[in-house]
């Protein structure tokens, strides 16, 4: 196996380290003969040192980092780092600075040369130089931590978007988990109490039963599909829940067909529809009324699901009520909060004798997946 397969993010910065460190020291390189070559008259070995300190510096700044790596940027302190920055510089500027000159020097004169260079220099000249080769160094110290930390940081967050996006899907799917046994258990025991009494409705009712749980598996790999997808789920789910319940239930769905082609988050209405007819089986006179309503107000849907009844607890709602389904709408909230960041907004009101669940998305502002919106067909 290969660093590539085990350590991909490790080479990914190791990859991206040696591309700046090269583009760094070009560009240096670059700079300095450019500024030579205008403002000095240089003779070929000038170019020579220019390359050999630049050869060295490359060095130097990458064994420098072999310390720096063992920094630990999350624990350590701006003061502390700010002091481990001008030990290191300082430090490595001296070694490099010493260590260019000599192989320069020795490269033409021997290192007899080297001593007779020391001894012949000027001390203000050699302040000069390491001071200017320690503001090089701390430069470069101060660039690589701060990529550092802006790589680390960004890492991080990549990392908690995707344990929180990670954590939204399984409540979510966790949902699905809650809500399928609960409405299958109830559908194939309708099924069987059709099948000596009615067998044409019997099999109207598992074509109807097996539709719906494919759409219930095929979306959960379809984030975004149209509202016209997640209707029809909903009708076979009530078309069952008729057969069950008889003249007990009274559906009525008043779309405005603009909205039908608006992308949604997969299996966001069933939830609610589900909702309103076990709650509203417990708390309305009967029939049952459920009433799905959509409309567009300017770049948003207004998507509302109401049921004959009342809250089942004063000051908790019906649909948050229940120990089968008690966090359906919490959930629900948290998925909104994760695709409609800022753009959506739930609202429970009882008015008129009717409980209803009111959610309001803008496409535009929101949908984080809009992307990945399917086929209308949703096959």
């Amino acid at each position: 196996m290969t660093p590539r397969i085990l350590f991909p993010g490790v080479e990914r910065r190791l990859y991206s380290f040696w591309r700046l460190q090269a583009f760094g020291w070009l560009f240096y390189l670059v700079v300095y003969a450019f500024h030579m070559g205008m403002f000095r008259n240089p003779k070929p070995e000038d170019f020579v040192r220019i390359l050999v300190g630049v050869a060295t510096g490359f060095c130097m700044t990458t064994l420098l980092r072999i310390p720096y790596r063992r920094v630990d940027t999350t624990t350590c302190s701006s003061g502390t780092l700010a002091v481990r920055i001008a030990i290191g510089s300082l430090a490595a500027a001296q070694a490099w600075f010493w260590g260019s000159r000599f192989l320069y020097v020795s490269l033409y004169h021997g290192a007899g040369g080297f001593a007779d260079w020391v001894r012949n220099s000027h001390p203000a000249k050699f302040l000069y130089a390491c001071f200017f080769d320690t503001v090089l160094f701390i430069i470069w110290s101060t660039l690589y931590f701060l990529i550092r930390i802006w790589i680390d940081w960004n890492r991080q967050r990549q990392m908690t978007d995707a344990s929180s996006l990670s954590t939204q899907n399984l409540q979510f799917q966790t949902l699905r988990f809650q809500l399928n046994p609960h409405f299958l258990f109830n559908a194939l025991n309708a099924v069987r109490a059709l099948i000596e009494e009615d067998r044409t409705t019997a099999k109207r009712l598992i074509t109807e039963l097996s539709e719906f749980l494919r759409y219930s598996l095929v979306s959960k790999d379809r984030p975004v599909v149209p509202l016209q997808c997640e209707i029809d789920a909903v009708k076979r789910y009530l078309s069952i829940e008729s057969i069950r319940y008889e003249a007990k239930l009274d559906v009525v769905m008043n779309l405005d067909p603009e909205t039908l082609d608006y992308p949604i988050v997969s299996y966001l209405v069933h939830p609610l529809v589900e909702n309103a007819v076990r709650f509203g089986m417990r708390t309305s006179k009967m029939p049952l009324r459920v009433k799905i309503l959509s409309r567009l107000e300017n770049d948003s849907l207004i998507l509302s699901v109401c049921n004959s009844g009342h809250w089942m607890d004063s000051g908790v709602p019906a649909h948050e009520n229940d120990s089968g389904n008690g966090n359906s709408l919490a959930l629900i909230r948290r998925l909104l909060e994760t695709e409609y960041p800022e753009a959506h907004r739930l609202d429970l009101v009882e008015s008129d004798g009717f409980v209803c669940v009111s959610l309001h998305l803008n496409k535009r502002m929101g949908l984080k997946d809009e992307k990945a919106l399917q086929s209308a067909d949703c096959r």
